[in-house]
């Protein structure tokens, strides 16, 4: 992350004084009021050829309307975040490298969503410390990469069930082979792995092991 511009910096740190101190306490309201969460639009510049206050005015596309971005678009924390990336730096894609060497004997070549949030939470001395500075619209953040760190598990697991070796549990013959009659339960249905904390099979594994611990 590049260095702050010099006013950001000024009121995030701890000699500003009340103004600051204001600041830091109203900060997520500040930020929410340049969030994005879609684009597709047309920017109206002509409200602004007349005297008076710039406005910022913005219309639905012709023919796709305004476009949400998903948590995976590269956009997505900096279009939420602008406090926090004033430069608009590209957040988390999928197609980062783990590494720079193309010979790695690792099978895994892409970085997780959970490895860039754990490098980017890190202080360096190189990069601009908004992100740290920025007091409660930092833990806000760290709520919403959780959040997007879980969905992106989910997205994993729902669309690698067959590496799973999950595909017994697939379809209606399932349901009729267990007897069920009751029809809410019927469809397909995402298992989760054992791996997975704080699912139903991950309890049953623990239950043994919080026993042998009492």
């Amino acid at each position: 992350m590049k260095e702050i511009p010099p006013l950001l910096k000024y009121l995030l740190g701890a000699d500003s004084g009340q103004r600051g101190s204001k600041f830091r306490k109203n900060v997520r309201a500040y930020n929410s009021m340049f969030a994005f969460t879609s684009m597709g639009g047309r920017v109206d510049a002509s409200i602004n050829r007349s005297k008076g206050l710039y406005v910022f005015r913005m219309s639905e596309h012709r023919t796709k309307g305004l476009q949400r971005i998903t948590y995976l678009h590269p956009s997505f924390m900096p279009m939420t975040y602008p406090l926090i990336y004033p430069y608009g730096e590209n957040g988390y894609r999928l197609d980062i490298s783990l590494r720079d060497v193309t010979d790695s004997p690792f099978k895994r070549q892409k970085l997780t969503m959970r490895q860039y949030y754990c490098f980017r939470l890190q202080q360096r001395l190189n990069e601009g410390h908004t992100l740290l500075q920025a007091g409660r619209l930092f833990q806000q953040y760290i709520v919403d990469c959780y959040m997007a760190i879980e969905e992106e598990r989910f997205r994993w697991i729902r669309t690698n069930q067959q590496k799973l070796r999950l595909d017994i549990f697939f379809g209606l013959m399932d349901v009729v082979h267990q007897g069920d009659s009751d029809c809410s339960k019927v469809g397909k249905s995402i298992i989760l792995p054992s791996s997975h904390t704080g699912g139903p099979r991950y309890r049953i594994h623990l239950q043994p092991k919080v026993a042998r611990n009492k």
